[in-house]
């Protein structure tokens, strides 16, 4: 069994072709990313934006930070 729960998890990492079809398919509820994110594409490159959207997905992340609580 285990001695743990997992309160949450955040990507650390995400390539951009994992991301783009969450962002533009609005997985996020209520969340305006689309605009968001090519307004900030323009200017930043992609390890940036790699960075900066990957606790949005931690499905789609590299790597994940994991919360977890002792039970």
């Amino acid at each position: 069994s285990q001695n743990f729960t997992i309160v949450n998890t955040w990507g650390t990492f995400a390539s951009q072709r994992d991301i783009e079809p969450m962002i533009f398919t609005n997985q996020i509820e209520g969340a305006h990313l689309e605009q968001a994110y090519e307004s900030l594409k323009s200017y930043y490159d992609s390890n940036l934006l790699s960075i900066i959207f990957a606790p949005l997905f931690p499905k789609q992340s590299r790597n994940a930070m994991w919360h977890v609580r002792v039970k």
